[in-house]
């Protein structure tokens, strides 16, 4: 035999006692109605209004909400129904790098270099839209 068993023979498991109460575990927890002793949940946010005693309020201070007031009228436009969409550059594109600085970064450096990997990035852009 080998430890584990040993041990198993030696400190045998108790069975559970009968018709003791049992507490639910788990998702049924969350069926079970909530005890009379827990306090009632209050709204929170811009839900709760707060008293501002006299004093307060006679040196101007005045509650605030955070709720846009949506009574006023608003003049929204919308687009139209078609909107061109620009897929050239409006102005030259500027890397970084020149193309010279990239092949001497990617030529030199060590390969942990951030610069290096900034130049072959620089490449691989250069690339795919073929300049």
């Amino acid at each position: 035999m080998n430890g584990d068993v040993k041990v198993l023979d030696q400190n045998p498991v108790s069975n559970p006692v009968s018709g003791g109460v049992v507490t639910p575990q788990g998702s049924l927890n969350k069926e079970i109605e909530p005890s009379a002793g827990l306090p009632e949940l209050k709204p929170a946010g811009s839900e709760v209004t707060h008293s501002i005693d006299q004093e307060l309020k006679d040196i101007g201070i005045e509650e605030k909400k955070d709720r846009p007031d949506l009574t006023q009228a608003v003049d929204i436009q919308h687009s139209g129904s078609s909107i061109p969409v620009f897929t050239t550059p409006s102005k030259p594109i500027q890397y970084p790098m020149s193309e010279k600085e990239i092949e001497d970064k990617l030529k030199t450096g060590p390969s942990d270099d951030s610069g290096k990997w900034l130049a072959g990035l620089i490449k691989k852009i250069m690339k795919a839209l073929g300049i």
